[in-house]
């Protein structure tokens, strides 16, 4: 393929346009590559159909894209709104750094009528005067500290980690509770609302089993927190190494008793600490210690349009790319 491009287009993608995309991204070992999992990420969401604005060469060949997927957030000052999250931004190896990509982003952007956010790695990391940066959180609980690699071979210095874990849930928590269970989630079958002053995505059920049960990209445990039959709340989360990553926990109510519930939980699978990542999680109440993270998130208004609404948001990993 001739990499001195003289001319290129730029279009909107379709779902017919997803077998070359996998295709791109297998050359190039990037992303999602089966074209079926393609079509779950960018076309079955149940918020809407992903936006998707792909390069062409000479040959009508697809040489770079970009794909923006929708997420409705709300709160109890502003009411629903959809914002759209840039996930994928490619440029075929050969074709980068020949102005394409800027060419790109200006064709997506002339018809862009809507809030974007984005978790820009810092590569991607650029601000420009219609951008609100948002730091991100990165909050730790222990729970059998000795499965850290580092004390794998200090049989002592385990012990007494394990039973300041356990002593530090119990003065944070004290004893589990016995009238509400933890069951595991097949599919989600109703709507979690928790009003709020703060903006956060909305939880449909058909969102969390698309986000969660549905998605083929990775391994996630969801659970629902039962009480007299009702579910009272959900957490899902993923192994990262010795850590049971939290991608998003809600409770409607009795929030402490469901938390010491996920704890001993963990704890039985040998997890060496719980680890959750967000914006405005406020987990110092649960004993949480707060981890200083140089990622951040960014919230882009419409130019020559309406500023995204005021307020603080408050984010999860269900939030993000899949």
């Amino acid at each position: 393929m001739d990499t001195q491009v003289k001319r290129c287009t730029f279009r909107r993608g379709t779902e017919k346009d997803l077998p070359e995309i996998a295709a791109l991204f297998r050359r190039h070992n990037y992303g999602i590559r089966r074209s079926e999992w393609l079509h779950w990420k960018y076309f079955q969401n149940p918020d809407g159909p992903a936006r998707i604005y792909v390069a062409e060469d000479e040959e009508k060949g697809i040489i770079g894209l970009t794909a923006r997927t929708p997420r409705r957030f709300t709160s109890t000052k502003t009411g629903a709104f959809d914002v759209f999250q840039n996930v994928d931004l490619f440029m075929a190896e050969q074709f980068r750094n020949k102005g394409i990509y800027g060419k790109l982003s200006k064709f997506a952007g002339n018809e862009r009528n809507y809030f974007l956010i984005g978790f820009p790695n810092e590569l991607s990391h650029v601000v420009n005067e219609l951008d609100h940066v948002i730091p991100l959180e990165v909050w730790l609980f222990p729970l059998a500290l000795s499965q850290l690699k580092v004390f794998f071979h200090h049989r002592a210095a385990s012990f007494l980690l394990d039973l300041f874990s356990e002593m530090y849930t119990l003065m944070w928590f004290g004893s589990s509770p016995r009238n509400i269970q933890m069951k595991p989630v097949i599919r989600f079958k109703q709507d979690f609302d928790v009003p709020s002053d703060f903006i956060q995505g909305v939880r449909s059920a058909a969102f969390l089993n698309w986000r969660f049960c549905d998605n083929p990209t990775r391994r996630l445990s969801s659970f629902e927190f039962i009480e007299n039959g009702e579910s009272i709340g959900y957490c899902v989360y993923a192994f990262s190494g010795t850590a049971a990553e939290i991608y998003d926990l809600v409770c409607i109510r009795r929030q402490r008793e469901c938390m010491r519930l996920l704890i001993d939980h963990c704890r039985s699978w040998r997890f060496s600490h719980l680890s959750f990542q967000g914006v405005n999680l406020r987990l110092h109440r649960f004993g949480f210690m707060r981890c200083r993270s140089r990622e951040d998130c960014i919230l882009s208004d419409i130019r020559n349009g309406p500023r995204a609404p005021e307020g603080p948001w408050m984010l999860t990993l269900a939030d993000r790319d899949v």
